[in-house]
Order: C-alpha cells, then sequence, then structure tokens
C-alpha cells in the first residue's frame, strides 16, 4: 500500500499535468500556502471532470465561471452551503495541502463523488 506522502506526490503530479494547479515561479508546489475557498472548488471540480453545470439566475457577487463551478460542486454534494454563503465565504483562505488531500480521498473513492 502507499503511503499518505506517495499519494499525496502523486496527486500533486497528476494535477499539475492536468493544469489545475501550477508550481509557483521558482518550479515549487507549497502545500502550505493559503490558496482562497474559491480556487479550492474550481481545483476539485476540474480534477473530478464534472461538466459545469448552466447558470439560469446570475449572482451579483459571483462571475458566471465561479457561479457555474459553484452550482456543479453543490450538484455533486462537494457543497451544501448556499450561494449566498459562499459568496460570502469564497475569498477566505484554506490551505492548499488539505485540499490535496481531500482530492486525494475523492480519487480513490474514499468520498462520495
Amino acid at each position: 500500500a502507499q503511503t499518505l506522502d506517495e499519494r499525496a506526490k502523486i496527486a500533486v503530479a497528476a494535477a499539475q499535468k492536468a493544469g489545475i494547479i501550477a508550481k509557483d515561479a521558482d518550479g515549487n508546489f507549497k502545500p502550505n500556502e493559503d490558496i482562497s475557498w474559491g480556487e479550492a472548488i474550481d481545483m476539485i471540480v476540474k480534477e473530478q471532470q464534472w461538466p459545469l453545470v448552466n447558470v439560469t439566475t446570475p449572482h451579483t457577487k459571483l462571475d458566471e465561471q465561479e457561479q457555474r463551478t459553484l452550482l456543479t460542486a453543490i450538484e455533486h454534494q462537494l457543497l451544501t452551503v448556499s450561494v449566498d454563503d459562499f459568496a460570502k465565504m469564497k475569498d477566505e483562505p484554506v490551505v492548499l495541502g488539505e485540499v490535496m488531500l481531500l482530492m486525494i480521498e475523492m480519487m480513490k473513492g474514499g468520498t462520495d463523488k
């Protein structure tokens, strides 16, 4: 069985290859850096290759891409917050490494997709 570090390295490499995450200017991946919740949800939706749902009612605090990504995450039960609540928290920080661990769990079927 692979260790968590080995799975993390595989997940990071796959996410970089797929264009889901990028290395920094120094060519490094820094899992302890903060990203926003909006960026985190975008990464997970891309990694899962979920087709984005259509927006029927535009939201004033989210652009169309953000809203499509959010609604897709809600549809797949990744999120259980309302669009209004997410609009308030989308710029709040989350640790990139934590998002990657969630993606690893989802890739191996550890959480509902």
